[in-house]
């Protein structure tokens, strides 16, 4: 037997390369190592950071400002992140401070400046925080590989091996071959990959965050030389992330043409259906003809009290719109699958469907269009002035057609990002229409409000909006003496001056995803939602109007989608099992601003609504959308009856479930009701309901 002797490669390998291999790999090992340390420092400087703070603020002293009181304990919103990780620009102390002091102090507007850079400081560092872990760790695990990679190459080089004492020459050439070959393979592999990845990290793109922080730097500095060039002496402007005002894109008016006459108009509007909800959004029959009402029964599945019903070509949650016109009664529909978006126009007294037109398919809207099974694809309801008839989809078109079908104008407003689909229906005022574009995240600032000349297609103006994802409709009204646009998104109520754009209002009451759309009634705006409560508000404010014009509050029949009623005497809100409550605002609980209410169960627990009640004097007209057993419901509220506890009776529970009619459809959209007939879309019909 051979003698045996303990030695490594490096000792034994006559092969040039194998030292210098294993010195390199102890050198990779060494420098990957390093780069592990910097990068989990990185890691954890950036995780465990300590909460903001300010700079470039002399002029506001934290001394004196430490110890003002919490801006609120309610647990309804958001509370403050325990760790600096997680914890939004908004959970920051001195912010909140800010916040505080600025309520009691509006008119400061050195305070306004100071809170507005400071809130762009906090944003940016929110932003880089996660970028920064966010470039980094891909950079730390391939560290990491190398590392070990490095290390174990380096082991299994200066490992000791049982080498024979005696080898034949073939054999040691053999081995020496192999060992070089080796050598090359493992020194060519290490070199391309460290090569290459460092070709990669040379021409790796720049984020989408480092694409907006370089045009806001841009930006900036070009605000900054304008501003230097047009007042020398005095301080420049600090350029802050605030809300730009909205700017009027297309003010020219053709004086040949007739002005629009406004007080024709809603002469005209209360005798039609011109919008979501009607043309002032609240869901409220206004006709003069106050008693010429829709019949209390019927029965889609016996053809009882229905007029007509006709097919509609594609599916769509739209509802429909009715305007009168010379040549009889049209009704506007929208309809659309994931290939194909149409319009439609029926007659009003047979259904025959007059005309279907193909809205085509533009560059910026052709791509996919993400949408839920509730919301599908044609969902926003469309609006009319007797002139021309306007529509939205989901993949953000906005098109409009004359009576006659023909296409008046057609823009793309770029596909929305939304959770569920895009929904919300354009506002219609006189001759222009409201498209609240709300989509995205609240901090990719990607919404905005955008006002339309309904004949053209102009952009009047348009306003840039802070929030993120809402399907909630915006609703014009006078209210206070002045005609608004409000509009409802986490977690503000937001009124405009339907001319400018500009922000008039604003409330803090609403949170979570926001469906319901808001309704008026004398100086008042009402807004429901599932969370966090129903609210009143006095829209004569200016400002943040959060802690002086909530007027009350209400917790029941609190809504996901279906919108509230507001009458003469009660507010009605309806959830979607089923559950009607009606708050008396002239009874308030002085000390937690609750307002009195009763309830009434619609359906025996075995209903479900999404669609929009509609009053009709005192009657309240809604549709089931159940699968197997559909029903349409007729509440009359008259016979309202409250006993000692501020409950309805019995005999009122009964009494005001005036009818329950079957329906051979679920119905998800909301009914249109002109004169004695009720237009309502099924998931593949519409009808039309009358005597």
């Amino acid at each position: 037997m051979s003698s045996i002797e303990n030695t490594s490669v490096l000792n034994t390998s006559p092969v040039p390369g194998v030292k210098q291999l294993y010195y390199l790999s102890l050198a990779t090992a060494a420098v990957s190592g390093l780069f592990c340390v910097v990068f989990i420092v990185l890691l954890l400087v950036n995780y465990l950071a300590p909460h903001y703070h300010i700079q470039n603020h002399q002029d506001i002293p934290l001394l004196s400002i430490m110890g003002t009181p919490a801006i609120s304990n309610s647990t309804s919103y958001r509370q403050p992140a325990s760790d600096a990780f997680n914890a939004l620009p908004t959970d920051s102390y001195t912010f909140n401070v800010f916040k505080h002091q600025l309520s009691e102090d509006r008119g400061n507007e050195n305070l306004h400046e100071t809170i507005r850079q400071f809130d762009r400081q906090l944003r940016y560092r929110f932003l880089m925080r996660r970028e920064v872990i966010a470039k980094i760790t891909p950079f730390l695990l391939f560290s990491a590989v190398v590392f070990f990679a490095s290390v174990r190459l380096a082991s299994i080089l200066n490992r000791k091996i049982p080498v024979p004492a005696e080898l034949s020459p073939a054999r040691i050439r053999q081995n020496e071959q192999k060992q070089f070959s080796l050598g090359v393979l493992s020194l060519t592999v290490c070199s391309a990959v460290l090569i290459g990845f460092a070709i990669g990290v040379m021409f790796i793109p720049p984020s989408h965050f480092e694409k907006v922080l370089a045009a806001k730097i841009q930006e900036e500095e070009a605000q900054k030389q304008i501003t230097q060039q047009q007042a020398a002496t005095q301080t420049p402007v600090i350029p802050t992330l605030e809300i730009k005002p909205a700017e009027t894109l297309s003010t020219e008016t053709k004086t040949d043409e007739k002005p629009f006459d406004k007080e024709a108009f809603l002469a005209e509007a209360k005798e039609n259906w011109a919008a979501f909800r009607s043309f002032d959004g609240s869901g409220t029959v206004r006709s003069k003809d106050g008693g010429n009402r829709p019949p209390l029964e019927w029965d889609s599945t016996a053809d009882k009290n229905i007029v007509w019903k006709t097919e509609i070509a594609l599916p769509g949650k739209s509802s429909p719109v009715v305007w009168k016109t010379e040549k009889g009664t049209r009704i506007f529909l929208t309809g659309a699958d994931e290939e194909k978006r149409q319009i439609y126009c029926f007659d009003g007294e047979n259904g025959t469907q007059l005309w279907a037109v193909d809205v085509p398919p533009l560059p910026e809207s052709s791509g996919k269009v993400s949408v839920s099974e509730d919301t599908g694809f044609a969902a926003p309801t469309m609006v009319t002035n007797g002139q021309a008839a306007a529509a939205m989809f989901a993949n953000g078109d906005v098109v409009a057609v004359d009576f006659d079908g023909k296409i008046l104008w057609h823009k793309p407003l770029g596909i929305p990002d939304s959770s569920y689909g895009f929904s919300a229906s354009p506002a219609l005022y006189y001759d222009k229409i409201i498209v609240q574009y709300d989509f995205g995240k609240s901090s990719e600032e990607k919404s905005k409000l955008y006002c339309f000349d309904l004949k053209t297609g102009s952009t009047i103006w348009e306003t840039p909006r802070e929030f993120g994802n809402s399907w909630s409709s915006p609703v014009v009204c006078t209210v206070a003496g002045k005609e608004q646009v409000i509009t409802c998104a986490e977690p503000f109520v937001v009124s405009y001056n339907p001319e400018t754009g500009k922000e008039i209002w604003r409330a803090k009451c609403l949170s979570g995803d926001i469906g319901p759309s808001p309704v008026f009634y004398g100086n008042n705006v009402f807004v429901t939602n599932q969370s966090p409560q129903t609210s009143a508000i006095d829209a004569s404010g200016e400002g943040d109007v959060t802690a002086t014009n909530i007027l009350w509050r209400g917790n029941n029949a609190l809504s996901d989608t279906a919108s509230p009623i507001a009458a003469e005497r009660h507010l009605y809100t309806f959830d979607s099992h089923g559950y009607l409550t009606a708050y008396d605002p002239t009874k308030i609980n002085e000390k937690n601003r609750r307002a009195a209410f009763w309830e009434l169960e619609i359906g025996g627990g075995e209903a479900a609504f999404y669609s929009s009640p509609v009053l009709v004097g005192e009657r309240l007209y809604m549709f089931d959308m159940t699968e197997d057993n559909p029903r349409s419901f007729v509440i009359d509220l008259s016979k309202a009856e409250i006993d000692d506890n501020g409950e309805l009776t019995e005999k009122a529970r009964e009494e005001m479930i005036a009818a329950t009619n079957p329906m051979s459809e679920p119905c998800v959209a909301s009914p249109a009701i002109v004169g004695s007939r009720i237009y309502i879309r099924g998931s593949n019909t519409l009808f039309c309901i009358g005597e």
